[in-house]
């Protein structure tokens, strides 16, 4: 049962993957003509939602292909990913709280 869980939830980070790199190449290919006044600059945006695309991507891909095969090298390697983004996730709302009084009155001031 866990393992078709595992599958499920997996599918649907890849599936989740592969809609912003979708999302992120239509706006870097066509984004200045069909959105001109988004208030944020399209490139930057589109090449996020790519870079931001491929690593849910990739954590599918590996906890899919883990759980498949049942290959515990494919399942460390997902889990040293997930234990990865879960560091970098609480470095950015560490860093947000930090800086949030800074941020606060740049908004203010401009």
């Amino acid at each position: 049962f866990s393992k078709v869980i595992l599958i499920l939830i997996n599918t649907l980070a890849l599936i989740a993957g592969i809609a912003l790199i979708v999302v992120g190449g239509w706006a870097l290919a066509v984004g200045k003509e069909k959105l001109p006044d988004l208030g944020v600059p399209i490139t930057p945006a589109g090449t996020c939602l790519v870079v931001l695309g491929v690593l849910p991507m990739l954590v599918g891909c590996f906890g899919c292909f883990g759980a498949i095969t049942g290959r515990h090298q494919l399942i460390n390697i997902y889990l040293m990913v997930l234990g990865v983004i879960i560091i970098l996730e609480i470095a950015v709302i560490i860093f947000v709280f930090v800086n949030k009084a800074k941020g606060g009155s740049t908004i203010k001031g401009g």
